[in-house]
């Protein structure tokens, strides 16, 4: 065998036992991060380390962890940054920026700038979102570095570009006071509005998420805060949520032209449920001049949203001609839409232009589906027709059985007509009824 045959087999050996050691380092890692969620500290410690000491970048993370926290361990920051320090080294991003936060502050290590600015920036260049828009701000300001407004624009438009919460903000609205003074970019006053809008538009959703949390938990007056803080910002859904509390008088005295005012700001910029609310105040003349085209106009908006509530109404409406033209075929058209979305006076309406024919052509088959999914939903009116359709054998088969059971559950919910319906099978002895 010669030499060169005999070096490729020990390559081939080294690199089978290499695997194996990754594949057990692996396992390792694994098997301590279970034994991590069970508090099994001192046990986690001891096989994150073998693996860590086998460079599994993923364990040697762990490892620092556990002695930064001083978790199964006394705390050691020393030894936090040596396993961080590797980990870093093998391009784990995070440690990578850990690494500079702790060369900036000299926690475990002596303070260093220029090691912190270097691991900063190692960081950023894999797209760490904090490490860019830290990265721009230290350009932006001269620290650890020279200022240089073209660089600071270019890592802080990387980081505004991510979605990541916090960091995309600071660095949106970094980026728009750089457009609007014109440093490291030409001045743009338009650009500077459109980075500050999208920044203020991230504020209101957190601002929005922070008053439902309130609202949940029954804190009115702090809902309200943050609901104003995220409504002024245009967060349509802040907005709504605003005008309810106003409407039903949460934690503040009921103010109706208060629920108008955030419900219309909400419906122009869009919100389904607000265009929704403001057709029935509007159809109604609740609290408003009742204004039949000025319903239609919020309920069409809506109902092209997919609401399936205003669809029904809007559908109603084009039935008996309120606000519009009657029209039966634009009616049918907005009650099979809401039917569709599971609306039970929808698909029982549905079920009656199938079975008069308004507008279609008859079908018996099709009104005893739509009768038959409302009528599954308690909705009384269907569960009548779908007596009449079993008594009278109207696309299905004659049966008083079922025609007396779809009537009593009708009855007992206070319908008259399936109560009639019911006495008059009774008198005449059809089917059974008890």
């Amino acid at each position: 065998m010669t030499n060169l045959a005999k070096e490729k087999i020990m390559a081939s050996n080294n690199d089978i036992e290499q695997i194996r050691l990754t594949r057990l380092a692996f396992k390792q890692a694994d098997l301590a991060f279970q034994l991590e969620m069970k508090h099994d500290y001192v046990e986690a410690i001891r096989l994150y380390k073998l693996a860590a000491e086998q460079n599994y970048s993923v364990a040697q993370s762990s490892l620092a962890r556990m002695y930064e926290d001083g978790r199964g361990v006394e705390q050691d920051y020393a030894e936090a940054f040596k396993w961080y320090k590797l980990s870093a080294e093998c391009g784990m991003t995070d440690d990578q920026y850990k690494i500079a936060n702790m060369y900036d502050v000299g926690q475990g290590v002596e303070k260093n700038t220029a090691e912190a600015f270097k691991w900063l920036k190692l960081a950023a260049e894999q797209g760490h979102a904090e490490a860019q828009m830290l990265l721009g701000i230290a350009y932006t300001v001269g620290r650890s570095v020279g200022k240089d407004y073209v660089e600071a624009f270019k890592w802080l438009k990387l980081a505004a570009e991510q979605d990541v919460f916090v960091e995309q903000i600071v660095a949106q609205y970094e980026l728009a006071r750089l457009y609007a003074e014109g440093k490291g970019v030409d001045k743009n006053e338009e650009e500077a509005a459109r980075w500050r809008k999208l920044a203020d538009t991230q504020v209101a959703i957190g601002q929005f998420k922070k008053g439902y949390e309130f609202d949940l938990a029954h804190d009115y007056a702090e809902a309200i805060k943050y609901y104003k803080l995220a409504a002024e910002k245009n967060n349509a859904l802040a907005q709504f949520n605003l005008g309810l509390i106003y409407e039903i008088g949460k934690g503040v005295t009921q103010d109706y032209a208060e629920t108008l005012k955030w419900w219309k700001l909400a419906a122009e910029q869009g919100n389904a449920e607000a265009q929704y609310q403001l057709g029935v105040r509007c159809s109604k003349g609740q609290r408003v001049k009742q204004d039949y085209a000025e319903a239609i106009k919020w309920y069409t908006l809506a109902a092209a949203q997919e609401h399936g509530k205003a669809q029904f109404n809007l559908a109603l409406n084009y039935a008996i001609g309120k606000g519009v033209e009657q029209d039966y075929a634009k009616a049918f058209k907005y009650y099979k839409l809401a039917a569709e979305q599971g609306v039970a006076k929808a698909q029982c309406n549905l079920g009656v232009y199938y079975e008069l024919g308004y507008g279609i052509t008859k079908d018996y088959a099709e009104a005893h589906r739509w009768y038959m999914l409302a009528a599954e939903q308690g909705d009384a009116e269907a569960q009548c027709n779908l007596g009449i359709l079993y008594e009278f054998e109207r696309g299905v088969k004659q049966d008083y059985v079922e025609a007396i059971k779809w009537y009593k559950l009708a009855a007992e919910q206070g319908h008259e007509k399936a109560q009639y319906n019911l006495d008059y099978m009774k008198a005449n002895g059809q089917g059974t009824v008890h």
